[in-house]
Order: C-alpha cells, then structure tokens, then sequence
C-alpha cells in the first residue's frame, strides 16, 4: 500500500535496506529485521505510531499484531492522513505536536505503572 507517490516510495525503502545492511544475511537476523523472531515475549512495551499514507503503515501495524499476541503491552497509532516522516513536522502541521505529545504523555504513562 502507498508505494508510489507520497514523500517515500517502496522502491526508496528497498534502497534504504540495502544501505542498512552489512551483508544480506543480515536481512535474517532479528536484530536487523524483527519479524524474524521467534518469540516476543518479555520486551520492553512498544509505542508504535504509523501513518496513513507512507509505505511502512502495513509493517508497523503488522508489528504491532505480533507484540500484542504475544504479549508485549502495545500502543497503537495510525494517523490518517499523513506521510512517512510526518512526526517531524510540527512547524508544518498540528498532527505532528499532537503526536509528539501523545508520545510524550504515553511514555509518562509507562514510567508511572
């Protein structure tokens, strides 16, 4: 979904992957890509915010699935929309503040359990 014509493309991402990675078999190790775990029981609670319009929305909110199934107390967010990136954009649209403050008040939420 959205891999053309918003800001990222998923031709971009499959560029950016490859700059990621040492070697492709890195592209196996959970640490690189963590849908190659087994298991994600006992990690840290994960915030997972995803936007509308950018090409990673069905792998953030695939991951954030997976924690929640096996456990991982899970935030989740989707922002209609918006694009990749779109978190870094306060000066440009009040989506961004209101999401940089969801985050903060969601991790004092976590500090204060």
């Amino acid at each position: 979904t959205n891999g053309t014509g918003l800001n990222l493309s998923t031709k971009s991402m499959k560029w950016f992957w490859g700059q990621y990675l040492q070697k492709k078999s890195d592209a196996k190790n959970p640490y690189a890509a963590p849908f190659n775990a087994r298991d994600f029981r006992g990690v840290a609670p994960a915030i997972i915010f995803t936007a509308e319009y950018d090409p990673l929305l069905d792998d953030g909110y695939n991951y954030a699935q997976v924690l929640k199934r096996d456990g991982v107390p899970t935030i989740y967010y989707e922002y209609p929309g918006m694009i990749h990136g779109f978190f870094a954009m306060a000066g440009v649209t009040p989506v961004a503040e209101a999401a940089q403050q969801r985050l903060a008040d969601e991790i004092n939420a976590l500090l204060t359990q």
